[in-house]
C-alpha cells in the first residue's frame, strides 16, 4: 500500500515498510508515556477522501538519548481514504504545537 508519513522532525518516510520499521525503532522511547487525544475534526472532500485533524498531548515519553521530555501537545494531519468499506490512512504528518508566543504585531 502507499503511504506517506512525515513526523515531528520533518522525516518524511515512504510506505508502509519504512513506516513501521522507523516507528519499531523508537519504541522505547514510547514505552512509559502516556497519550490523549484532544479533539478530532473531519472534512469529507469526497465519499472516500477525508481530511482529519486529531489533536494530541503526550507525557512521559523521551529523546532517543534516553532522557526526560517535557510534556508536549500536537496535531496529527492525515488524508484518509475508504476502500472497501475500511478507511485507512495514506498520509500524515505529526506536528508539536509551539510554546513560543507568536511575534508582536507590526505597527
Amino acid at each position: 500500500m502507499d503511504a506517506d508519513f512525515v513526523n515531528v522532525g520533518g522525516k518524511h518516510w515512504k510506505g508502509r515498510d519504512q513506516i513501521e520499521a522507523e516507528h519499531t525503532l523508537r519504541l522505547n522511547q514510547f514505552q512509559e508515556s502516556t497519550w490523549t487525544s484532544k479533539g478530532v475534526t473531519v472534512q469529507f472532500l469526497k465519499p472516500d477522501i477525508a481530511l482529519v485533524h486529531a489533536n494530541w498531548s503526550i507525557v512521559g515519553d523521551k529523546d532517543p538519548d534516553g532522557s526526560a521530555r517535557k510534556p508536549r501537545d500536537g496535531v496529527f494531519t492525515w488524508v484518509v481514504t475508504k476502500q472497501s468499506e475500511r478507511w485507512q490512512i495514506r498520509a500524515a504528518q505529526n506536528t508539536n504545537v509551539s510554546n513560543v508566543p507568536p511575534p508582536a504585531p507590526r505597527k
